[in-house]
């Protein structure tokens, strides 16, 4: 027995509907699929340009930390200079404050031996005016005493007298 025409038509009619409406679906469905990968698409797009900022900014923190080990050697050794300097100050400052002592010592002992170059000087000339009054007064009590004038002229007299009896006798 043949099917019925009309059955057939209308079972045809519901499997074409249902065909249409599976591949509505399935279109539906690719559809979402497309948009899903589109969308997979541009999040795999902005994960890799976090990848590439990711390792941008990882190649500057590694810059960063080497500028900054750079800087803490360099501060580490200013340091280091700076306390050799500040040592080599003090050394500096002993050895300045020891001479400033010796230069202090050496006017103190300068001024000392002035003084008693002054001291030495002033007893010198204090004895030579003592030796010169001394010699003055020596000098006076050795001369003769002051004879009157007139008393040396009768004595040249006596000399001339006596001298000219002594020629007189002396003569044959």
């Amino acid at each position: 027995e043949a099917p019925d025409p009309e059955y057939l038509s209308t079972a045809l009619s519901a499997r074409e509907r249902d065909i249409e409406k599976r591949a509505a679906a399935v279109e539906g469905v690719e559809e979402r699929i497309t948009a899903r990968e589109t969308e997979l698409d541009e999040r795999t797009k902005t994960l890799e340009e976090i990848e590439r900022t990711l390792t941008r900014l990882q190649a500057d923190v590694e810059q960063e930390q080497q500028a900054a080990a750079e800087t803490i050697r360099t501060i580490e050794a200013r340091e280091h200079a700076l306390a050799e300097a500040e040592a080599d100050f003090e050394t500096r400052s002993a050895e300045l404050a020891g001479l400033e002592q010796e230069a202090e010592a050496a006017e103190q002992s300068r001024k000392d031996e002035a003084e008693r170059v002054r001291q030495a000087a002033t007893d010198l000339a204090a004895r030579e005016r003592v030796l010169a009054e001394e010699q003055a007064e020596l000098a006076r009590r050795s001369e003769p005493p002051a004879v009157p004038t007139g008393f040396l002229a009768g004595l040249e007299a006596l000399a001339s007298a006596s001298h000219q009896r002594r020629s007189r006798r002396d003569e044959p």
